[in-house]
């Protein structure tokens, strides 16, 4: 695997493996940093990455699995975007925000657990998936209905439970 690392930014992977460590001195996944890699299908992230930027896994078709460390306290917008075979995540109580449309259209993501510090969760977040469990934590957490909107078959009374308790706003 060739990585193309500036200043402890990922900036390029390059390669046709199935399964990815990204080196310890990588502290920020760039922008497109894995963008279109069509055969990665795990990706393990070192302790020390602190953020994912936009569009860094978009159109991994493959890539089934991955492991957020937490150090990371954010995911940028479309940050996994159309990983179609990606079927669960667990989002770190490091990370704070998820940028919009982070998990839009990642069509097999049925399960996901969101952090006890996550503080914001941008537009379309969630928008296309299969979700059948969600796991909120109970802290106040500033959500858009439209993350909800085309989300799969979630249960509609966990969302109305979630909506009570004032999750969703």
């Amino acid at each position: 695997m060739d990585f193309k690392i500036e200043n402890g930014i990922l900036i390029k992977c390059k390669g046709n493996e199935s399964e990815i460590t990204i080196p310890d001195s990588v502290k920020i996944i760039g922008k497109h940093a894995f963008y279109e890699c069509y055969n990665l299908t795990s990706i393990t992230i070192p302790y020390g990455v602190k953020s994912i930027d936009n569009l860094a896994f978009s159109d991994c078709k493959s890539l089934k699995s991955i492991t957020i460390p937490d150090s990371v306290t954010s995911i940028g917008a479309k940050a996994f975007k159309y990983c179609l075979s990606l079927i669960s995540i667990t989002i770190p109580d490091s990370v704070t925000s998820i940028g919009a449309e982070a998990f839009n259209y990642c069509y097999s993501l049925t399960s996901i657990v969101i952090s006890n510090s996550a503080k914001s969760i941008a537009d379309g977040a969630f928008r296309y998936c299969s979700l059948t469990s969600i796991i909120i934590n109970e802290n106040e957490l500033k959500i858009n209905d439209e993350e909800i909107k085309n989300a799969g078959e979630l249960m509609t009374d966990t969302i109305d439970m979630l909506l009570k308790k004032r999750l969703f706003m």
